[in-house]
């Protein structure tokens, strides 16, 4: 069964988060913290499948505790609560092993879809953090109409953005910077809603390696 490590600062906001994924079919908790340090000592005997983790601990920013796992080569897919929707700190986030950005109040029905799409590789991005990627990686945003054909989509090989991007890759970030859904991006594109999610999420574990090219 998968497991999660909730690390939360406030200690209302552990209990309702253990309260909810004890509620989430087919998920145990694996272990909870408040501080970044503790957690570091736990996670790597844990081995738990998600981080779900508070952008700011009672010891200091996650960005500290996601540096330190790094140096420790533990990776762990991290889901992060955060009540901003934008900003270079969430980029950085991502960065370093953030993969999607939870609700709050987030009970068992918001949490359970977003734990089991995690497991699978498949995650979302909201149109500021599009746009923020593109910038950071220099590469320009594709016309609306452009970005939006269906042939886009299967260029998966092709060389984009000064072969940091395939074109599909581009293309899917310039559709969500557009404000588009998944579910829109997967009409346009004539795929599953599911292979649009998994293509994001495989953007998003390649940002490391992209990001300082860009």
């Amino acid at each position: 069964m998968p497991s999660a490590f909730l690390l939360r600062a406030h200690p209302d906001a552990l209990q309702r988060s253990k309260s909810a994924l004890l509620a989430c079919q087919g998920w145990e908790l694996a272990g909870s913290a408040q501080r970044g340090r503790d957690a570091l000592e736990r996670l790597p005997l844990l081995q738990p499948d998600l981080l779900l983790a508070d952008e700011r601990l009672l010891d200091g920013p996650l960005l500290r505790l996601l540096v330190r796992l790094e140096e420790e080569q533990l990776q762990i897919p991290v889901l992060m609560w955060t009540r901003q929707t934008e900003g270079p700190l969430l980029f950085d986030n991502l960065l370093h092993g953030v993969r999607d950005f939870l609700p709050e109040p987030g009970g068992p029905q918001a949490l359970a879809p977003l734990l089991d799409a995690a497991l699978q590789g498949r995650h979302r991005l909201n149109p500021s953090i599009a746009r923020e990627v593109l910038r950071r990686l220099g590469a320009p945003r594709l016309p609306l109409d452009q970005a939006a054909q269906p042939a886009m989509a299967r260029d998966a090989q092709g060389a984009g953005w000064r072969r940091l991007l395939s074109v599909a890759q581009q293309a899917l970030l310039s559709l969500l910077a557009h404000g588009y859904l998944p579910r829109e991006i997967a009409q346009a594109w004539r795929l599953e809603v599911e292979e649009v999610e998994r293509r994001v999420g495989q953007l998003l574990r390649q940002l490391p390696r992209l990001a300082p090219l860009g």
